[in-house]
């Protein structure tokens, strides 16, 4: 079996109503403001599949849905990682499912643990069963 390349994986994503799905109008107290589907960009760099601010109270989380490598499996149970940007004042945390399907949540007022609870209030079983869809 052939190895997927960056590329080729880059070209599959998921269908965009199924990810519109996975971030409701409230998520665990966090109220939906905006919502986007960014324009693809001949950049190599994967961009958002979709991109969402919710606020609560003052603070406001971008939440990204991005399309990478599948996990390898067998590489465990997909696990939140926060980071603290002190150049951005920026905190951030992770998921990324073994579907490829990526989760970022990124703020400069909330933090990790807030963060990690925000991703986790998201339908993560329906988000690991997407399928990627071919270009």
């Amino acid at each position: 079996m052939a190895a997927t390349t960056y590329s080729a994986a880059r070209k599959a994503t998921f269908d965009s109503e199924q990810l519109v799905a996975l971030l409701p109008a409230s998520l665990g107290g966090w109220t939906l403001k905006t919502m986007e589907r960014p324009r693809p960009s001949p950049a190599p760099q994967p961009l958002p599949a979709l991109r969402a601010e919710y606020m609560q109270g003052t603070q406001t989380v971008v939440v990204a849905l991005v399309t990478y490598m599948p996990v390898p499996a067998g590489s465990g149970a997909p696990t939140i990682h926060h980071e603290r940007r002190e150049d951005r004042k920026e905190n951030t945390a992770t998921l990324a499912l073994r579907n490829g399907l990526t989760i970022v949540a990124a703020s400069h007022g909330a933090d990790g643990p807030a963060l990690a609870q925000l991703i986790g209030a998201i339908d993560l079983a329906r988000a690991e069963k997407l399928v990627r869809l071919r270009k």
